[in-house]
């Protein structure tokens, strides 16, 4: 299958689905941790994203840019798998001693505060507000992308965006 038809072959090349995975797989791995998906599962959600975007890959129209139609997918599964987590009960974690050990401790205890963090900020926003942090101030998609994606106008974007700003760095303090 390839990316671009007569209609979109002006905006984007034509790209396989391998190209396209081979491109963008680490945008989705890294979004789909920024919206919250446990890192055991990361792969999995990964998975469904890229079955998705191979089912849906002829119907790309280029009416919005690949990372803003890969993230509505990304968000589609996130919901998904929101919903299927509220309908089971959680698995016991690994015990401590089954869990192995990554590249230097101090970088990654560094690496996983930092994280934590904004993902404790995230949790305590509106679904919207989550989108928009981690579209725009985490994945740096365009404020116009974002604005697709949220279907509002661009300048609604950047106001909600200076609030959020405003909200974390009143919240870190």
């Amino acid at each position: 299958e390839r990316l671009g038809s007569p209609a979109t072959s002006a905006t984007y090349p034509t790209l396989s689905f391998e190209q396209l995975y081979d491109e963008y797989y680490s945008y989705t791995s890294r979004t789909l941790r920024h919206l919250a998906i446990p890192p055991p599962d990361i792969e999995d959600a990964a998975q469904e994203v890229w079955l998705a975007v191979h089912r849906q890959l002829g119907g790309f129209a280029g009416l919005s840019s690949l990372r803003t139609w890969l993230f509505g997918i990304m968000l589609n599964v996130v919901r998904n798998r929101r919903r299927l987590a509220r309908r089971r009960p959680a698995p016991d974690a690994l015990p401590e001693h089954l869990v192995a050990p990554g590249p230097d401790p101090e970088l990654v205890r560094v690496g996983a505060d930092a994280f934590a963090l904004v993902q404790r900020f995230l949790l305590r926003l509106d679904e919207g507000r989550q989108i928009l942090f981690v579209a725009h101030l985490l994945e740096e998609l365009s404020a116009g992308e974002v604005a697709e994606l949220l279907s509002v106008d661009v300048a609604t974007v950047y106001h909600r965006v200076r609030a959020l700003r405003r909200e974390f760095r009143r919240w870190l303090d």
